[in-house]
């Protein structure tokens, strides 16, 4: 399901995302706005979640059911998690099993999700339908474990870095978005780790409004949100970063040397400077 909002003029162009409403905007599931998603009463659909929203979040959530999430940006979990919403920052991936046992139609909706001062908050939203009628099959148990995950908590730790995604607005300005107080330079290497170490991240969001941290080709396993220690059940790309807060994970740069990226996946502040290289050494 990839998972769209878009908002149209009255002559079917686009709405700049800068000055996009909110409440205007329109919400579809594989190009179809509110679709209908039939299943069969007893049966388990796995389901493939993507936003690709250029700067809203989606709080995904079906009605009368809980989703077992069971891999968050293509990295599997070592056992379903059973969650009321799941919280999809744009460019996040996450991977649902759902059970229909009762025949009935039930609501796909977005929840509201707050994302601070810049009047871009996400209303909730009707996303579709959800038709549960037909043939009856005989349920299966759901898995109570998938993959190995390993916890990179028991590994030591090589280096610890604060990296800082922070923005400036100024009257009758454009906002202005950094990185530890830089705006990218393709030609700037910032962040130099080896191959084959562990290091700690913590990144602060001193900002009044969400970023979405997104980090290129390393998978990372949050530690803490808020200084508040959490048991991560997998790994992660893309992170919804608390609104003037942070959050800390490790990661294992276990296979590749060279240069990517990590930036704010909201394009607007990756486009405006949000963004900086990373350069993994032998």
């Amino acid at each position: 399901m990839v998972i769209h909002q878009i908002q149209l003029d009255g002559m079917g162009g686009v709405v700049p995302a800068d000055v996009q409403d909110p409440n205007q905007v329109i919400r579809t599931i594989n190009s179809q706005y509110q679709p209908t998603i039939h299943m069969f009463p007893g049966q388990t659909q796995r389901w493939r979640l993507a936003n690709t929203s250029s700067d809203g979040t989606i709080a995904f959530h079906l009605n009368g059911h809980p989703l077992y999430v069971i891999a968050t940006d293509g990295n599997t979990f070592s056992a379903p998690v059973a969650m009321d919403s799941v919280t999809l920052s744009p460019a996040s991936r996450a991977e649902v099993l759902v059970r229909c046992l009762t025949p009935g139609r039930y609501a796909l909706r977005s929840l509201p999700y707050n994302e601070g001062f810049s009047g871009n908050d996400q209303p909730e939203a009707f996303l579709g339908t959800v038709v549960c009628d037909g043939q009856v099959w005989d349920p299966l148990p759901l898995p109570t474990t998938l993959l190995p995950v390993t916890d990179l908590r028991t590994m030591p730790i090589a280096r610890r870095r604060t990296v800082v995604f922070s923005e400036t607005v100024l009257p009758n300005r454009p906002f202005n978005f950094f990185i530890d107080g830089q705006v990218f330079d393709p030609f700037t290497v910032h962040i130099q780790p080896k191959l084959g170490t562990v290091e700690e991240w913590t990144i602060l969001n001193p900002s009044p409004e969400a970023h979405a941290f997104h980090i290129h080709i390393n998978p990372f396993q949050v530690t803490a949100i808020n200084r508040v220690p959490y048991n991560a059940p997998g790994y992660n790309d893309t992170f919804a970063m608390p609104i003037d807060g942070e959050f800390t994970f490790l990661t294992l740069f276990a296979d590749f040397v060279g240069t990517f990226v990590i930036h704010c996946h909201i394009l607007g502040h990756e486009d405006g400077g949000m963004m900086a290289t990373v350069r993994v050494d032998p």
